[in-house]
């Protein structure tokens, strides 16, 4: 529990507590005020539940202090949540751990944590998790009056928006939602019939695209594209493969996006990734090896590699092409059959050094077009070498 020299105030560092002694003045470490924690049932009980967490041993239940049956890194996931929230406040919080000092907050940033700091706040965010829902219920309620203040009698998003964010931006914690749902219900039931959306199709668990982006760290071209595909379902028809600009009036189910992160944990396999990009495996691989895109060892890619690309690429296509030109790009997927390389294509656009055509809002390979001059341009280079070659 100790963070500083109790003689000079100096931060201390591994050699300092491995030597007992602090490296600046000499104060001897043993000798350092603590603070005794052997009668603090519940707080050694938290540190050790925690403890078994991180090191994957299995927990010795507490009849006093029972938890939710759920796997150990989503109950993690949501104390380090309810932690968090607890360091957004800002002067006082009566629900708070007992703290062996003059002042707890502001501790908002990672240089006010002090161990002592650190073992209240875990404390104290442990007790949402005990006695599960009811414990996570005193937690929601002690929340909404931090800082000495006013429950909101209609906009519970002020009075616990942190909480809220955190559980739906993590489906894991998908109990903790319904737990959460469950409590608003109980207490914004009037709120609840006015603001609830209509679902045209009975979509369950229906979250907004946008929120399907952040949990997937995807686009929205992206997200659109995985609707596009039936991998996601949607709370509305699309009308020419449109999401209808992605406002918030527009739904996708929140168990498929789960399934797709909870699949995708690792990264996403080359197959479905080619299928997300509308390209062979065949050319994805071409553009990994090449750089272009970023994969890992065993050739899985992120969401955030393929936006990245996408990204890179728009910027230096255009959107438009006359469409009674005699003359009309070429394809894609069609200048690969005809043997060019489709790494030193996209090299070419990206330098624009060839004109690639690219609508707006696509996120398919397959409707990319390269201007017909370029394309013949390239086979003629390609004729050339070859013809050198032969020589």
């Amino acid at each position: 529990m100790v963070s500083k020299c109790f003689g000079c105030g100096q931060p201390l560092g591994i050699t300092d507590l491995l030597k007992t002694r602090c490296s600046k003045c000499g104060f001897n470490l043993t000798q350092t005020p603590v603070s005794d924690l052997t009668g603090d049932e519940f707080g050694l009980f938290t540190q050790a539940v925690i403890r078994s967490w991180l090191l994957e041993q299995p927990v010795s239940p507490h009849p006093a202090y029972p938890l939710p049956d759920y796997p150990a890194s989503t109950l993690y996931m949501l104390l380090d949540g309810l932690r968090l929230a607890i360091m957004k406040i800002r002067r006082t919080w009566d629900y708070l751990y007992p703290f062996p000092g003059d002042s707890f907050f502001p501790c908002s940033n990672q240089d006010s944590l002090t161990p002592a700091k650190i073992y209240v706040l875990y404390a104290a965010a442990f007790k949402g998790l005990v006695n599960w829902p009811q414990g996570f219920y005193e937690f929601l309620n002690a929340y909404r009056v931090r800082d000495g203040r006013q429950p909101s009698k209609a906009n519970f998003s002020k009075d616990l928006g942190s909480v809220y964010m955190w559980i739906n931006n993590h489906p894991q914690c998908r109990f903790a939602r319904e737990a959460y749902d469950q409590y608003i219900a109980n207490r914004y039931p009037a709120l609840l019939r006015v603001n609830k959306p209509t679902i045209q199709n009975n979509l369950p668990d229906p979250i907004s695209p946008p929120q399907a982006v952040r949990i997937l760290r995807a686009s929205e071209v992206i997200v659109e594209r995985l609707a596009q595909m039936g991998w996601l379902t949607t709370s509305r028809e699309l009308k020419d493969g449109k999401l209808f600009h992605f406002n918030y009036s527009n739904w996708v189910s929140e168990v498929e996006v789960a399934e797709l992160q909870q699949k995708w944990v690792n990264g996403i396999p080359m197959a479905d990734a080619a299928k997300v990009m509308d390209i062979s495996e065949a050319t994805l691989l071409r553009l990994i090896d090449a750089g272009l895109i970023e994969a890992n060892v065993d050739k899985r890619l992120s969401c955030e590699a393929i936006t990245g690309f996408i990204n890179k690429l728009k910027p230096n296509t255009r959107g438009w092409f006359p469409r009674r030109h005699p003359q009309q790009p070429v394809p894609f997927d069609e200048v690969i059959s005809r043997g060019l390389d489709p790494a030193e294509v996209m090299r070419l656009i990206l330098a624009k050094e060839i004109r690639g055509y690219w609508f707006g809002g696509e996120s398919r390979l397959s409707r990319l077009k390269i201007h017909y001059q370029d394309v013949e341009e390239l086979m003629s280079n390609v004729q050339r070498i070859k013809s050198c070659d032969d020589r």
